[in-house]
């Protein structure tokens, strides 16, 4: 979990530095069921289970995953084909990690027999996510608005991941917890989740010291405390949220 939020803080980087739109990664379709695997051994919803999408939008980029419905061995097949190079990482040859143990007990060998009705199972899957998806708006850049209703926890979960932050059960459970008792939380020290109550607003979580004037405005607003340091650092417009919160 940490080695994968370094690296994608390393990409967004880039991508911030250069201008960059996309950041386009060659996860394949084992990397989707293994995925699916392992969340379902966690214990996880709908959102989780189908974490890996071929479009996920960030707060400054887009990620793309044009290879998600090859499989690896199409792939390798391909390479091998034309003589191109690749490497292999020695970690997913052995069963000391999760992700190991699970590809080679459970998705390979399933896969092998399967493929064309994992394949067509997601394809409904997906179909089905879309009749639960949130509502979310983005009125500016990094703060996201989240309906209250039976699918607030997804759109937070979503929210996080443009925000650069994949939330791991623990946290989410958390969020859940605090959303169910009216409270505000900050979610791996990065993210703000304050609730309001038409509304949940995630933003990255800043602690500034704002002038009294900002405070009052803000209790008047009913905006969340927990978000509060971070609009008064980057001077957000308090009128976006006069009918929302």
């Amino acid at each position: 979990h940490e080695a994968r939020a370094a690296r994608y803080d390393f990409f967004a980087e880039i991508c911030r530095e250069r201008g960059y739109e996309n950041l386009i990664l060659a996860h394949q379709f084992d990397d989707k069921f293994e995925w699916f695997l392992m969340q379902l051994g966690r214990g996880a919803g709908l959102s989780e289970l189908l974490g890996m999408q071929e479009l996920e939008p960030r707060d400054d980029y887009v990620i793309a995953r044009p290879l998600l419905g090859v499989r690896k061995c199409e792939l390798e097949r391909f390479l091998k084909g034309r003589n191109l190079k690749y490497f292999t990482d020695e970690t997913n040859l052995t069963n000391r990690f999760k992700r190991g143990f699970i590809r080679a007990k459970f998705s390979e060998p399933f896969l092998n027999k399967y493929f064309g009705g994992v394949k067509k199972s997601f394809e409904f899957l997906a179909t089905d996510a879309l009749s639960l998806t949130p509502e979310i708006s983005n009125p500016a850049a990094k703060i996201y608005l989240i309906k209250r209703d039976r699918g607030e926890l997804r759109g937070v979960d979503l929210a996080c991941k443009r925000l650069g932050l994949v939330l791991s059960s623990a946290q989410r459970n958390e969020c859940a917890r605090c959303l169910e008792n009216g409270a505000g939380c900050v979610l791996g020290g990065k993210v703000a989740v304050g609730a309001g109550e038409n509304f949940i607003l995630v933003t990255p979580y800043i602690k500034a010291a704002m002038d009294k004037k900002f405070k009052e405005a803000c209790r008047t607003l009913k905006i969340p405390p927990i978000n509060r340091g971070f609009l008064f650092a980057v001077g957000a417009d308090l009128a976006l949220f006069e009918e929302l919160l």
